[in-house]
């Protein structure tokens, strides 16, 4: 899972965010962190996430979703897809179109049928994924750590 996050950020993010940033990421430190996460639960800002991943037809992990209620807490009863990642070697196989559908099901069955996720403002191979499976861009922005660049929320009802 660590090695599909951190390539997929490689690949999907180079140009968009500070290099170093990138080159920084470190397969084995990030394995060390996924470890308690899938052991304890993965929580962020007090919500629990879900963690989804998808797997080839070799049983080898190629993607991961992350969802729950929404992290900043704005609209009670509100769902939102945290992260979801595919490795570069599996773009445009549906890997992330499944993952998504499910993540949307189950917030729906979860009761969270309003539904938001972030994606990097300048992200258009990103922005035309979620567009194309109806999120609608609403134009709230927030900053994107310190990388320089912000993030724009979408939404969709499901």
């Amino acid at each position: 899972m660590a090695r599909v996050v951190n390539a997929s950020w490689r690949s999907g993010y180079r140009g968009l965010i500070p290099d170093e940033m990138l080159d920084s990421l470190d397969d084995a430190r990030s394995t060390t962190q996924w470890l308690p996460r899938l052991r304890d639960g993965y929580e962020y800002a007090g919500q629990r996430a879900h963690v989804l991943v998808a797997t080839d037809a070799e049983g080898h992990v190629v993607g991961v979703s992350m969802f729950g209620e929404e992290r900043d807490h704005k609209s009670e009863g509100r769902g939102e897809l945290w992260a979801l990642y595919v490795a570069p070697s599996h773009w445009d196989r549906g890997y992330g179109r499944s993952l998504l559908r499910a993540a949307e099901a189950h917030l729906a069955s979860s009761g969270l049928s309003d539904l938001v996720l972030w994606v990097l403002e300048n992200n258009a191979r990103a922005r035309h994924f979620y567009e194309g499976a109806t999120w609608q861009c609403d134009d709230v922005k927030k900053p994107f750590g310190d990388s320089g660049t912000d993030e724009v929320r979408y939404g969709k009802q499901s």
